[in-house]
């Protein structure tokens, strides 16, 4: 059985790389288990134990006995603890970790946009959370030395260079399928794009532009230098050219 679990925040694109996973395999022996909030070595000793029922399950533990993959996704967790008790997991065969993050004024963008949609009245609070929390994951980032069972991924990248996917999915040990790499469905839907199932037609490198004049994200994005000093360092860490566009407004 491999299992991957897979460590990133809401809105970062991580239903794109989740679906593509799941694609990579042609057995229906797959259970995903999504934005799981109580996340122990407990539990995924427990609920392996347990026969397969639903192959997907949202913000909770299912059976998973005997599955080919397991895919557990954990969204806006806080990475420093996450890693503590992954440590319990180390022992286990074909087993990986992913920390994916994305560019964070598109990151933002998209829970923003999210926000208005369902008309939240705490979406400045929240979005301020999710800035704050890119942070502490692209800080983790930078300070830590992965090899073995964990790979960052910078979603920017991963979208835009075929070698490094197909270095990734290797990596992983799973099958890169070029043409399911845009397809979006289920939990992966846009808040910008509601209807639409193509990822290639959606402009999801440039998102922030939608919120170039709003004040409370030249505030909180634009006019945040943390926020810009980490980026450019994650860019250069990951080989990443910085978006022109961007540097144009942040600047």
């Amino acid at each position: 059985m491999k299992t991957i679990i897979q460590i990133g925040l809401k809105r970062s694109g991580n239903h794109g790389l989740l679906n593509l996973m799941k694609k990579s395999c042609s057995d229906n022996k797959i259970i995903h288990l999504n934005d799981i909030t109580v996340f122990s070595y407990e539990l995924y000793k427990k609920y392996s134990q347990i026969a397969i029922g639903e192959r997907e399950k949202n913000n909770n533990w299912a059976g998973f006995k005997n599955a080919d993959l397991v895919l557990i996704s954990i969204e806006n967790q806080n990475i420093d603890k996450l890693f503590m008790e992954l440590k319990k997991f180390n022992h286990l065969p074909d087993f990986h970790v992913i920390i994916l993050l994305r560019n964070p004024y598109n990151n933002a963008a998209s829970a923003y946009q999210y926000f208005l949609k369902i008309k939240c009245t705490e979406k400045d609070k929240l979005t301020k959370n999710l800035i704050q929390q890119w942070m502490e994951y692209a800080l983790f980032l930078l300070t830590h030395q992965f090899v073995g069972n964990t790979i960052p991924i910078i979603y920017d990248k991963f979208y835009k260079d075929e070698q490094y996917r197909k270095d990734i999915f290797e990596h992983l040990g799973l099958n890169y399928k070029k043409e399911h790499l845009n397809q979006v469905t289920g939990w992966g839907l846009s808040s910008f794009d509601d209807n639409c199932n193509d990822a290639s037609k959606m402009d999801i490198f440039t998102r922030f532009l939608v919120f170039q004049n709003n004040s409370f994200f030249i505030q909180n994005c634009f006019r945040n230098k943390n926020l810009c000093d980490l980026w450019t360092e994650i860019c250069r860490k990951f080989q990443l050219k910085l978006d022109p566009v961007l540097l144009s407004i942040i600047n």
